[in-house]
């Protein structure tokens, strides 16, 4: 959820006050700011939603330094409803590229080298 705050900047001797307006994002499950001290904002990788640090919860199923974040409630959609179906369909997958490689290695096999 974007918010816009407005800031005044007091007057010193070498400038006159100002106001400035900023435009902040918060998020969704709380009153913190989505946003890093980087400026990276954070959302939820499955519904988009932001989150702040917090209320994120990285992307159990990615192995990587910078996986994605599920919001409270993808995760435990993910939990409850979805995590079996997932690995089912891993599972399926990997069988299939495996028929794939050996596929490849017998036709490989099969041409003779020159």
């Amino acid at each position: 959820m974007k918010k816009t705050i407005a800031k005044t900047i007091p007057a010193v001797k070498a400038r006159p006050a100002k106001k400035t307006e900023k435009i902040v994002t918060f998020c969704d499950f709380g009153d913190e700011p989505s946003a890093d001290g980087y400026g990276n904002e954070r959302q939820c990788m499955r519904c988009s939603r932001d989150i702040c640090y917090t209320h994120q919860t990285y992307d159990p199923e990615e192995i990587s330094d910078y996986g994605g974040s599920y919001c409270p409630i993808c995760l435990k959609l993910y939990k409850e409803k979805y995590e079996k179906l997932y690995w089912k369909f891993q599972a399926s997958q990997n069988v299939e590229e495996e028929k794939l490689w050996q596929q490849l290695r017998k036709e490989s096999l099969s041409h003779e080298s020159s």
